[in-house]
């Protein structure tokens, strides 16, 4: 919000506020019905300011994912987002999560592991793709990637349950 007081028509920014509103709405500090609208807002502002912003894009895909439940609309921005930038763990981490959730497990562990692959140390990353291989119930990869996690950010909520589901197969 301070750099859009600077510059209100720095996209980044409002992708970054779109990414705030998702959290919030994710981690249930903020009602959907509150969270999700400014969101979009933000995401859609950020994609009509900067067209070519992976991040722009990033920020689309997951309000479109986890505030909308808009899976076409979630797979084109996760994909733009990825053609704009191949390197960004985040799209491949996320772009992951929706192809679990519509039940492409192949296409979501290799996104997962290119996640991982992009940003080795980033926890959260290693815990969405042990949640991937639960999904394609793998469950002593699941546990081994929970662990990885954990070893990162021993305090991580979803890793936590991950290795506990994984553990209790």
């Amino acid at each position: 919000e301070l750099a859009l007081e600077k510059d209100p028509t720095y996209a980044p920014a409002h992708a970054g506020i779109a990414w705030v509103w998702a959290a919030r709405a994710q981690a249930f500090i903020t009602p959907p019905h509150e969270a999700g609208p400014k969101g979009k807002a933000a995401a859609l502002q950020a994609v009509a300011l900067d067209d070519s912003s992976a991040e722009a894009y990033g920020a689309l895909g997951a309000i479109k994912t986890w505030t909308d439940w808009d899976w076409d609309g979630a797979e084109l921005a996760w994909r733009r987002a990825l053609e704009l930038d191949p390197q960004a763990a985040n799209a491949h981490a996320y772009y992951a999560h929706l192809l679990a959730i519509t039940g492409r497990i192949d296409e979501a562990v290799r996104q997962s592991e290119r996640a991982v692959e992009l940003d080795p140390f980033n926890a959260l990353f290693h815990g969405l793709y042990s949640m991937v291989l639960y999904a394609d119930r793998r469950f002593d990869d699941a546990i081994a990637a929970a662990r990885a996690s954990l070893a990162i950010q021993p305090n991580l909520r979803m890793a936590q349950g991950c290795l506990a589901y994984g553990l209790s197969v």
